[in-house]
């Protein structure tokens, strides 16, 4: 049997994270659990190279760690979204 790097781990762990079942009152969550664990999938696909590049020879090489940490924006902004989004439509739903 293959075993990936550790990340692969981390990576299956989030996704079964984000779809476990949850009551019918926590609904909403899996969607906002779903979105986050795109955004941080995503966050690390496009940091791939920073991630590699940072850590050369058992040093971590600051540069690229901040390259990868300036990204983060692009990681909260869109589950922020999702949030805002999800809570206005569950507020909706609620008073109908």
């Amino acid at each position: 049997m293959w075993v990936g790097p550790p990340i692969f781990d981390r990576i299956k762990i989030l996704v079964k994270w984000a779809f476990a079942p949850v009551n019918l009152r926590e609904q909403r969550l899996v969607f906002l659990r779903f979105f986050f664990a795109i955004s941080v999938i995503g966050f690390i696909y496009y940091n791939w190279d920073n991630f590699a590049l940072a850590y050369n020879d058992g040093q971590y090489s600051r540069s690229y760690l901040f390259k990868a940490l300036d990204s983060i924006p692009w990681l909260l902004g869109p589950f922020f979204v999702y949030a805002i989004l999800f809570y206005i439509i569950g507020k909706i739903i609620n008073n109908l």
